[in-house]
């Protein structure tokens, strides 16, 4: 009968005393990207655009119904 540590490390198993053998390798940094201002300037003239269109829809719908509306000379009576 096999002891309940052997039983879970499997038939044959070496003990936790294993060493690693793999050579250190440098680890892997990242590069960084290099600054592409053709890019960025693109960028931003289509992003100057799209808020310049959601201000424009804005003052054409939502702006109007704000101001408050002429007022009314004459009164409705409920009856």
């Amino acid at each position: 009968m096999t002891s309940p540590s052997r039983a879970r490390r499997g038939v044959g198993a070496s003990p936790a005393t294993h060493i690693d053998t793999k050579p250190d390798r440098p680890s892997l940094q990242p590069r960084p990207f290099r600054p592409r201002r053709a890019l960025f300037v693109l960028l931003m003239i289509v992003f100057v655009l799209w808020v310049a269109g959601l201000l424009t829809m804005y003052f054409t719908t939502v702006y109007p119904s704000r101001v408050s509306p002429l007022p009314v000379t004459e009164r409705l009576e409920v009856r």
